[in-house]
């Protein structure tokens, strides 16, 4: 007899801010809406100072102006102490029952002391601002954005702009075109940067000027089609790695098929090498409708021993990693040695039943029983709000951001943002 899940996913839907987005999200014209949020941030360390049975308010700076309070983060690296209790806050990041941060969309984060000696907390305190525009997407798909450096105490390095639209609009981002005129979203700009200067998907293109992004007019092109439409809460899943190989100068294509009711909506791409130092340029890069290159690290690993009776040796670890979308991909390799490839195919279905209190998503052990790994994603509109996320047993984990909780005798990973 097979086992089903339920997992309840309740969402906080204002009456009165429901009716204002929606105006913004289905004008009267029919077109849909880019939501364009240019946010601010910095990070300073603090020092925070508790006698006994003490209370402190920590409170985010006055934001920029035409800015509000996107969140508030603190963060303690060694974990809370167990006598300092948060009372106040929106989201908590633990792993292995550490709380390492605490997060604010609101206002205030509020902590007790309940020690009897007097205790001095280190923490970083990471404040983000954000001015949110909306655009209607014409029907040739392109929209110009102006970025520009922000207002002092801010510079364009405090600066990301964020370009999205939601799962619902026959839209997906096709590219992004620089203020130079080159493409944001092609494989070799986004390889001459850091990789977490362009991140893209489907539906979202985030650029983030710490890395060297020029100001400017950007022009964002969307594409239409009715196919384009994505489920708001779907399952997702990895049913297995592949390994592999591309040779010399090769070039290779990789496709992989997805069971019925399933479709592959893209790829986790891993390229790497590990030999002896020899000199020459790593120059291998994949082809795709849509790739997101997400890590890089070069490196070199010593081999010695405790004399030169076997002399010292060099190795060259390199490692590339990408996001793709779309059923299939191309590896193109100009490199004069053989790279190995693992990679795994992503696969989504919608899942849930929709009502004013929320979402109620069950599933079943044939859903997820052929998976590695396999997650629940939900992504709400821009007028919804996560309120809380309550599990089979009954328990609520809306309050977790980027955590690893015990479960059963294993751990999972739980993340809630805002929406």
């Amino acid at each position: 007899m097979r086992r089903s899940y339920i997992i309840v996913i309740l969402i906080g839907l204002l009456l009165i801010s429901l009716a204002s987005s929606l105006v913004q999200a289905f004008p009267e014209n029919g077109a849909y809406y880019a939501r364009i949020d240019y946010t601010v941030s910095s990070k300073f360390a603090i020092n925070l100072n508790f006698q006994e049975n003490d209370l402190k308010e920590i409170t985010a700076p006055p934001p920029p102006a035409g800015y509000k309070l996107a969140y508030m983060e603190i963060t303690v690296e060694e974990g809370l102490p167990s006598d300092l209790v948060a009372i106040k806050f929106d989201r908590r990041i633990e792993n292995d029952g550490v709380v390492t941060s605490l997060v604010s969309f609101s206002g205030p984060i509020k902590l007790a002391y309940g020690g009897k000696n007097n205790l001095t907390l280190s923490a970083e305190l990471k404040c983000s601002y954000v001015k949110t525009e909306w655009m209607a997407i014409p029907h040739n798909g392109r929209i110009t954005v102006d970025i520009l450096s922000p207002d002092e105490p801010f510079s364009l390095e405090n600066l990301t702009v964020k370009i999205s639209v939601d799962n619902y609009a026959p839209y997906i981002v096709e590219d992004v075109i620089s203020p130079s005129g080159e493409s944001v979203l092609a494989p070799e700009f986004q390889e001459m940067l850091h990789p977490d200067a362009v991140k893209a998907d489907l539906k979202n293109v985030e650029l983030n000027f710490k890395y060297g992004l020029e100001e400017g007019t950007y022009e964002i092109l969307f594409k239409y089609n009715e196919e384009y439409k994505l489920p708001n809460a779907f399952l997702a899943k990895e049913i297995e790695f592949y390994n592999g190989t591309i040779n010399a100068f090769e070039t290779k294509t990789f496709t992989a098929s997805a069971p019925s009711d399933w479709t592959i909506i893209g790829y986790i791409v891993v390229l790497y090498s590990l030999h002896p130092v020899s000199g020459g340029q790593a120059e291998i890069y994949v082809e795709t409708s849509m790739a997101d290159y997400v890590y890089f690290e070069d490196k070199i690993i010593r081999i010695e021993g405790v004399s030169y009776l076997i002399p010292p040796l060099n190795f060259e670890l390199w490692v590339k990693a990408y996001i793709v979308y779309g059923s299939w991909f191309k590896v193109v390799s100009r490199y004069k040695k053989t790279v190995n490839i693992l990679y795994a195919p992503v696969m989504i279905k919608e899942v849930g039943e929709w009502n004013r209190q929320g979402l109620k998503v069950r599933i079943s052990e044939k859903d997820i029983e052929d998976s590695m790994y396999a997650y629940l994603v939900v992504q709400l509109p821009s007028y919804g709000k996560i309120r809380n996320v309550i599990t089979p047993g009954g328990g609520a984990l809306g309050e977790y951001k980027d955590s690893l909780l015990p479960w059963s005798s294993t751990v999972r990973a739980i993340s809630v943002a805002d929406r």
